[in-house]
């Protein structure tokens, strides 16, 4: 079986698209010791992802990470693509919200 990484270099995102893995979501604890099932924390917020690859990119609108980063991006970013049988985003650039390199 060929290495799922070496399967997802070959896939080159258009202009300014980033493929991306979402990542597990973790339970929360609130400031009163209310346990937020992991379910219920990713259903309301934004998406936090790992960026596998970047697009080609545009002049006027330069990516602010680069691949390996971890990233926030909204909540409806992306379309969802199905590569060696794992789920994976293709978001716009624009789509993220924050970096963390």
């Amino acid at each position: 079986m060929s290495d799922t990484r070496t399967n997802l270099k070959s896939w080159i995102p258009c202009l300014d698209r980033l493929l991306v893995k979402e990542a597990e979501p973790i339970e929360m604890t609130t400031k009163h010791g209310l346990i937020l099932p992991a379910a219920s924390v990713a259903e309301n917020s934004a998406k936090i992802c790992e960026v596998i690859t970047l697009g080609t990119g545009v002049s006027d609108n330069p990516f602010l990470c680069k691949e390996g980063d971890t990233v926030i991006c909204s909540k409806f970013a992306g379309s969802e693509v199905l590569i060696d049988g794992e789920t994976y985003l293709v978001i716009r650039n624009t789509d993220i919200l924050m970096v963390h390199n």
